[in-house]
């Protein structure tokens, strides 16, 4: 039997998201029993919750200004665009404005050829895709953090084969989310989401049976791939991962710059509270259910709500680029300017920020005795 004690956060936040998987997963079981909760509500509701809290849209642009202004961040910006910041992010604006420009002038430019019915297919499933694809590989790579703690217990062929069930988990549950959009089919949303769970429970019995020597949260965290093939048919279990996964980034994020440089820089304070407020301005238009409604309402403004839904849209598929760049671990720029930060194994070492100043990172304790003090 696992023993608690051993996670990648606090104790008191390692807590409140297990508390929270544990609750939609309860939910997503009322729900699908049909004891309690009418389905042809919930999934309305779920929308609803999701569109007024905005977890899922203001973790997005954190990443953005981790890149800006946490020193750590900017050196490996620096690395990445060969020496030069600028270049870096002349790359991201780049992406930026090509996805932009996808989302918000493609139908019309592809009107002649294409319906716009069908340019906005498209889009939605690239979309989902993105965002299926990110929501997996960070469970994935969440949990493979649990696994620092313990040191020699997974051998390389285990790495692999978890890595291959996650992506079987997304190919399945990008199929049933697709077919539940565009082409519904019970007996299509019913297979995938049938293999999806067995997937599930063999990640979770297998890092169990890894784990059951050691004091690692890594198995009760896993519970939570179950959300993953469950959201296809539950709603609660979709907004369950729409929770758990901004919120994980929050935290990790939050982690990250305690261990930073500039950890008690009140400017980075006000600016992912700045942040935070740019996302919820970019995210109301986006949203399926508000997007429509503010167009009727507003016909005036159509072209500015289409840009703003297309910014928050682009700032989202950035995001899920470079989180896929940045937390690589295996990558020598990750291992250099990002790992220390999210591992608390990661020893004391001696770097360059930006500026060119060499500058040790604190640990932990350094942190805690500083703000003790």
């Amino acid at each position: 039997m696992v023993k608690p004690g051993k996670g990648i956060f606090p104790k008191r936040d390692e807590f409140i998201l297990q508390s929270i998987m544990f609750f939609f997963l309860a939910l997503a079981c009322i729900e699908l029993s049909g004891v309690l909760l009418d389905r042809s509500n919930s999934w309305r509701w779920s929308r609803i919750v999701i569109s007024l809290l905005l977890f899922d849209r203001i973790h997005v642009v954190y990443t953005y200004v981790m890149l800006l202004r946490v020193p750590e961040f900017r050196g490996w910006m620096r690395e990445w665009g060969g020496g030069s910041e600028r270049i870096a992010q002349a790359k991201i604006l780049g992406v930026l404005l090509a996805v932009f420009f996808f989302f918000f002038k493609l139908p019309a430019a592809l009107a002649p050829l294409v319906a716009p019915a069908t340019t906005t297919s498209l889009q939605i499933i690239f979309f989902i895709a993105f965002a299926d694809f990110h929501a997996n590989s960070q469970f994935y790579g969440v949990a493979r953090l649990y696994e620092k703690k313990i040191p020699g217990a997974v051998v390389p062929r285990a790495f692999k084969l978890n890595r291959f069930c996650f992506i079987m988990i997304f190919l399945l549950t990008f199929t049933s989310l697709v077919s539940r959009q565009f082409f519904p089919s019970d007996r299509i949303i019913l297979a995938t989401t049938i293999f999806g769970l067995l997937i599930s429970a063999f990640i979770i019995g297998s890092s169990f049976f890894r784990c059951r020597e050691n004091a690692s949260l890594q198995p009760i965290y896993l519970i939570r791939v179950a959300l993953l093939p469950l959201r296809t048919i539950s709603a609660f279990a979709g907004l369950g991962v729409a929770a758990l996964h901004p919120l994980e980034y929050v935290y990790l994020e939050k982690k990250m710059r305690s261990r930073s440089i500039a950890s008690n820089s009140r400017e980075l304070s006000w600016l992912f509270a700045g942040a935070a407020l740019f996302a919820m301005i970019t995210a109301i238009p986006l949203r399926s259910n508000f997007g429509p409604e503010l167009r009727a309402i507003f016909p005036d403004y159509k072209s500015l709500i289409s840009a703003l839904g297309a910014l928050g849209s682009a700032l989202s598929v950035g995001h899920f680029w470079l989180d896929g760049i940045i937390f690589r671990m295996r990558d020598e720029k990750t291992k250099k300017w990002i790992a220390p930060l999210v591992l608390d194994e990661e020893p004391r070492r001696e770097m360059e920020t930006p500026s060119f100043r060499p500058i040790a990172i604190p640990t932990r304790a350094e942190n805690t005795a500083r703000e003790v003090a």
